[in-house]
């Protein structure tokens, strides 16, 4: 992958998860790789619906902030199992990047430039698995309704304002 962690290329943000539940995971999909889209944020939810246990609506007298991940328990059982989540919008010190439906749009963002000055690429990761192709010249329009869309997620989950801290 290109890049490494604290960017937003894949290099930066795509880990492996290990899972092993004998219990919960039938012996024959032990070994088995699923190819859908999960995030960090799918793992809370899904320990809570393991568990049968309710998210707390107050920790440590804070009120408690909204669950925004899915559980990937059908994921863990069924391989052909529907994605858990379609989109998922990511942010790190003023690099941005966004997921929907197999593509992703990029930003590079230098530290200390105007957001406006960032370059954006553009991916297909069903097919480029490596975000070795940048089909951001090649498919503006696809871009840009990325780039609106994340900005529409950003609004939705409390990502602005952008800061490169």
């Amino acid at each position: 992958f290109k890049k490494y962690k604290l960017s937003m290329q894949l290099g930066g943000v795509r880990d492996p998860l290990i899972v092993t539940w004998p219990r919960g995971i039938a012996a024959a999909d032990c070994g088995t790789v699923r190819p859908q889209f999960i995030d960090v944020i799918d793992l809370t939810p899904t320990v809570l619906e393991i568990t049968g246990v309710d998210a707390p609506a107050v920790f440590q007298g804070v009120a408690q902030m909204p669950i925004h991940g899915k559980s990937i328990l059908t994921t863990m059982r069924d391989a052909q199992a529907a994605n858990p989540r379609d989109t998922q919008v990511f942010e790190l010190r003023g690099e941005r990047a966004i997921y929907d439906h197999g593509w992703r749009a990029v930003s590079i963002h230098a530290a200390g430039t105007p957001y406006e000055q960032d370059v954006w690429e553009l991916y297909d990761v069903t097919h480029d698995y490596a975000e070795a192709n940048n089909l951001a010249a090649k498919n503006p329009e696809k871009l840009k309704a990325l780039q609106d869309l994340w900005w529409s997620e950003a609004r939705k989950y409390g990502v602005l304002p952008l800061t490169a801290r």
